[in-house]
């Protein structure tokens, strides 16, 4: 048995796991710097009253920029890709929170009949404009996915792209 192949081998094992170790420190240092530049920004812009730059944008300048350093810093931006799980799961109900909480209560009730009649009326105005454009594109040929015989199909289209 030669025990230095083995030996060598589990050598460069703890190697690439070393590497792997480091690369994954530095990434979460940098996440973690991002949240804290995040943070700081917001306070921030609400301690000196900036109001013409919104939290939301100063948080994507943050991120540009610090995206920018790690694309420098390292070639292996697998930790980085985004997905859409991290978007609905992580991202997304913290926004809608800080939209929620940051909403004036007062204004909202105050027009809450505007708000439900644009909501609904436009939300069926737009479901029979995009359905019905769709319904005749695909009647004339230019849209290949949707039935041009049966209207259904391209209004139940328009209703989903309307909600949205």
């Amino acid at each position: 048995i030669d025990i230095n192949a083995t030996d060598g081998g589990a050598m460069a094992d703890f190697e690439q796991e070393e590497e792997e170790h480091e690369y994954d420190a530095v990434t979460s240092l940098l996440l973690n710097v991002t949240i804290i530049g995040c943070l700081l920004l917001a306070y921030y812009v609400k301690k000196f009253r900036m109001y013409y730059l919104p939290e939301s944008a100063g948080a994507l300048i943050v991120g540009i920029f610090l995206g920018g350093i790690a694309r420098i810093s390292t070639d292996n931006l697998v930790l980085f890709e985004f997905s859409p799980e991290v978007f609905f799961f992580v991202l997304l109900p913290p926004i809608i929170f800080e939209a929620g909480y940051s909403l004036n209560w007062n204004s909202f009730i105050d027009n809450i009949g505007a708000i439900t009649l644009y909501a609904m009326a436009g939300t069926i105005i737009s479901t029979f404009v995009v359905g019905g454009f769709s319904f005749y594109a695909a009647r004339m040929g230019l849209i290949r996915g949707i039935d041009g015989e049966n209207p259904m199909e391209a209004l139940l289209f328009g209703a989903l792209i309307s909600a949205v």
